[in-house]
């Protein structure tokens, strides 16, 4: 790996370029900036389960009965389960020449940009994670909301599961959130799609969309008062039968003990992306800086997500 040029540099010269730089189309993800981050001990979450699902029969309803004076009392235990949700690190690394900061502005003010494209890269590629991480795939990444709807059996496809995809039909979108459980309220409840699958909605099933105020986002559009996020990190690629241009649209719940959230290590609170530096390797004029973010994506239970797959967003 090569260091910046320095006519690279040059660019960063404050008498060339007062404003340093620019992150230009980056894709908008609505889903991170809501998305609540949570610090825990130790190297990985570990969630105690137990199914009180009631979907296939009783559930939580069975360690408990109706009877007379007298008789038995249902003395039932449930079976307690786990899942865990293993941090995963996220890196980047950034060789800077020595000649750099001294020649093409201050150390502290020309390094600083540097650092902060490595730091900015490594908060994206999470993003990207966040929708299509697979551990099944890549044991190194943690799983994304593609993966956790596919493990949890929290999907159905668009256009009545159609083989190859298609137009989302009226009423698909609230299918998916009736799979969010339990659900007492509508408070950390979302739709997630990509903004061309936002724009198929609107043009087909879902015209008269409303509007309402998020606390961070302002004006939000709302199906079945659920605030839609925009995530352009979701893929415009996935294949459904023959169709390699279909999208999903999520619906998830969010926050500790709920549904998803972020997660990173106590240890490192308040300063959760690292950046250590810099090292001088040995016969070079090279300063080596590392950038690290110790991340995953937690679920405390299989209901806070569901997916609706197959949507021909060209539609």
């Amino acid at each position: 790996m090569a260091s910046i040029t320095t006519t690279q540099a040059a660019g960063f010269s404050v008498g060339a370029v007062p404003g340093r730089y620019y992150l230009d189309q980056r894709p908008t993800d609505q889903f991170f900036d809501v998305l609540p981050f949570i610090p825990i001990e130790g190297h990985e979450l570990i969630v105690n389960v137990i199914d009180a699902s009631e979907a296939n029969g009783p559930g939580l309803s069975t360690l408990a009965d109706a009877e007379a004076a007298g008789a038995a009392i249902s003395g039932t235990m449930p079976t307690i389960t786990t899942r865990s949700f293993p941090l995963k690190r996220i890196s980047a690394e950034m060789p800077v020449d020595s000649i750099i900061p001294t020649k093409y502005g201050s150390h502290r003010d020309i390094l600083a940009g540097l650092i902060n494209i490595k730091v900015e890269a490594v908060r994206d590629h999470c993003k990207f994670l966040l929708v299509r991480g697979d551990s099944s795939v890549n044991a190194e990444e943690f799983d994304g909301l593609v993966r956790l709807a596919a493990v949890y059996s929290q999907q159905t496809g668009a256009a009545s599961d159609a083989a190859n995809g298609g137009t989302v039909a009226a009423g698909e979108v609230e299918l998916i959130l009736t799979m969010l459980n339990p659900r007492p309220s509508s408070e950390n409840c979302y739709l997630v799609m990509h903004a061309k699958a936002y724009k198929h909605l609107v043009k087909n099933s879902y015209t008269d969309v409303e509007y309402i105020t998020h606390q961070i986002l302002g004006q939000l559009p709302a199906i079945a008062g659920i605030p839609i996020l925009i995530d352009n990190f979701i893929p415009l690629n996935e294949t459904r039968g023959t169709s390699n241009d279909t999208t999903s649209i999520y619906a998830v719940m969010l926050g500790e003990d709920l549904g998803l959230c972020g997660l990173y290590p106590a240890a490192v609170k308040g300063t959760e992306i690292q950046v250590r530096g810099p090292v001088v390797k040995e016969g070079t004029d090279t300063m080596w800086y590392h950038v690290s973010w110790d991340v995953s994506l937690g679920c405390y239970n299989k209901g806070a997500i569901a997916r609706l797959y197959g949507v021909k967003f060209n539609n």
